[in-house]
């Protein structure tokens, strides 16, 4: 799918004091190890996850979503979201190269996962940058950084079928919140 934006940034758009609010919120929760679709079994991530369910966590983030939708000409049909997953990278974990997409819609409500949104909730860390690989675009050079991603409050939304990954964390501990967006298969 060839697309004029390949993802939409809202740089230090949501407020710190709202992103420590989720912080504290979350880290009373009990977390759990982060797992892939295929159970990990190729390495590809080591971080841990706490599964949110708050009402006002999901409508603001899906205001991002709708609004990054609209705006990066996407337009895709969004009926609803999965639970927002609020992630902990602490020292040496990461998430390696991988894609939010699935290659089968779910069985339950015959949905797909078309947008995803990354936010990150602090910024004193090391490493862990967000970055994209796409593929095809430029064979060149087709690893790009999102350097804004490095700032308390910055929004990412893509659609889920992108490359990408979260290098390894080399100082402190990243917080973000990651949400996808689902909707009736493309026609």
């Amino acid at each position: 799918m060839v697309l004029e934006n390949y993802s939409w940034i809202y740089n230090k758009s949501l407020p710190k004091y709202i992103c420590d609010q989720i912080i504290k919120y979350a880290l009373k929760k009990q977390f759990m190890k982060g797992t892939t679709g295929d159970n990990n079994k190729n390495n590809t991530r080591n971080s841990n996850i706490i599964w949110n369910k708050e009402p006002w966590i999901n409508n603001l983030v899906m205001q991002y979503i709708r609004a990054a939708n609209r705006e990066a000409g996407w337009n895709f049909d969004i009926s609803s979201n999965e639970d927002i997953q609020f992630t902990i990278y602490n020292e040496n974990q990461y998430y390696d190269w991988h894609v939010d997409s699935w290659e089968k819609v779910y069985k339950n409500t015959g949905y797909i996962r078309k947008l995803s949104a990354s936010i990150l909730l602090n910024d004193n860390f090391e490493g862990g940058e967000f970055q994209f690989n796409l593929r095809n675009h430029n064979k060149e050079n087709n690893k790009f950084t999102i350097n804004q991603s490095k700032e308390t409050g910055t929004v990412i939304v893509f659609p889920s079928h992108l490359l990408h990954k979260v290098n390894k964390v080399t100082g402190g501990t990243r917080y973000s919140l990651v949400c996808w967006a689902l909707g009736k298969p493309f026609k």
